[in-house]
């Protein structure tokens, strides 16, 4: 009986070491990612009810631009520099870097092609000419009416016609005479295919940018 209350006793001492232990590191992540500067974006896999419980309010709030809190260090720098206060609406959007880092850039060719952009600007979707190119749809097999004083007619297949006629004194193959087929009209042809947008492969996430409110330490 004593045996067994001092292994409990010891396994009882190691749960809570171990709960401790857990305890210290949350923590110390908690801390560590507190200590990010102000106007950090990062990507979460925790749905904002789940995110606040972990990390404060003072410190975070969601990508949704709305207005950056005004006793906020993100409102206040914005604010100096004449920058938008709003935060950033990253909901559905990729994340591009700018060309210009200030200390370095990159030509428009290997990075944006637009050379004027500001940071946290929105950047409409665009498709770029494929690579390879498309196919317009076919309408199949069929024909076009060719005609003499308006009587004599003949079919000819797509691509032109491959006969002589025996009826015509000459044909377009002689030199004589020549006829044009029947005007279908101004048309344009349907590209089939396709996606309602165009996209990398991706993976959907939450994003979340480091406010900062005064005075406040968790």
């Amino acid at each position: 009986m004593k045996k067994f209350l001092i292994l409990t006793l010891i396994l009882m001492l190691s749960v809570s070491v171990l709960q401790s232990q857990e305890d210290n590191l949350v923590e110390e992540l908690k801390s560590s990612i507190n200590e990010l500067p102000v106007g950090t974006i990062i990507a979460s896999m925790l749905e904002p009810n789940l995110f606040f419980e972990v990390y404060s309010r003072h410190h975070w709030a969601p990508a949704d631009g709305n207005e950056a809190p005004n006793g906020s260090h993100y409102y206040k720098i914005q604010s100096r520099y004449k920058a938008t206060t709003k935060l950033p609406d990253l909901r559905g959007k990729f994340l591009r870097g700018l060309n210009n880092l200030g200390t370095s850039s990159v030509s428009p060719s290997k990075g944006d092609i637009a050379t004027d952009r500001k940071v946290g600007s929105y950047q409409r979707d665009t498709t770029k000419l494929p690579n390879r190119n498309f196919i317009v749809s076919s309408n199949g097999n069929h024909s076009h009416t060719m005609g003499r004083n308006g009587a004599d007619t003949f079919s000819m297949a797509p691509g032109g016609a491959s006969q002589r006629l025996a009826h015509f004194s000459t044909d377009s193959y002689g030199g004589g005479l020549k006829k044009s087929t029947d005007q279908n009209g101004a048309h344009t042809h349907t590209i089939r295919g396709g996606d309602p947008e165009t996209r990398p492969k991706n993976v959907a996430v939450y994003f979340y940018v480091k406010i900062n409110l005064y005075g406040k330490r968790k």
